[in-house]
């Protein structure tokens, strides 16, 4: 390698590491929020913000439809691909459907997913399917049915790089030993099942 291709090279591994970071004086967006609307596409309606933004000190492509008034996941099927963190909260879901991204494996960048305070009642068992990068999950301050005949025990599997799981206050309010009983469930028998 010439001293040109290695100077290059660091030139190029340098800016791209620059470009992530939030204190770059030199990024720049002359992305507007209007766009950032019409970037989400139809099936959000105009409802949400998909843009590359600076999220957690670093810029991600972050889609938010924060209170945006959905009472269906629809529109999460249609996400762009370059999709990092969704932030999907505040909105009337009483249960989350089978795949609710799609049926095709086609967010290969997805890292993070809140969907807390949205009323949530019941998770189908193969309703996140394709997250298979995903490392954040935030489900807090929904209403997690603790009903045994709504029990989903594979509601995680797909979930193969998850680090973090947030359920604060995500349950209805019922006897410690029923959410005891349901997190058994949910965690302790899809171990069970996976290895039949």
């Amino acid at each position: 390698m010439n001293k040109f291709h290695a100077v290059f090279l660091l030139i190029c591994t340098t800016t791209a590491d620059l470009s992530n970071d939030c204190n770059d004086p030199n990024w720049h967006s002359l992305e507007t929020l209007e766009n950032a609307r019409v970037e989400c596409g139809p099936s959000f309606e105009n409802r949400c913000y998909c843009l590359r933004t600076c999220y957690e000190n670093r810029h991600q492509y972050v889609v938010n439809c924060t209170n945006s008034g959905f009472s269906d996941v629809t529109p999460l099927s249609h996400l762009p691909n370059e999709t990092q963190v969704l932030i999907f909260t505040g909105n009337y879901l009483e249960e989350l459907p089978w795949n609710v991204f799609g049926t095709l494996d086609s967010l290969p960048y997805l890292r993070m997913i809140d969907m807390s305070n949205n009323r949530i009642r019941e998770i189908r068992g193969k309703a996140y399917h394709h997250v298979q990068r995903v490392e954040r999950l935030i489900l807090d301050f929904n209403e997690l049915s603790l009903d045994p005949a709504r029990s989903h025990p594979r509601v995680f599997s797909n979930f193969v790089s998850l680090l973090e799981l947030h359920l604060t206050d995500a349950f209805e309010d019922g006897l410690p030993r029923d959410l005891a009983a349901t997190l058994h469930d949910i965690f302790v028998n899809r171990y069970q099942i996976d290895k039949f």
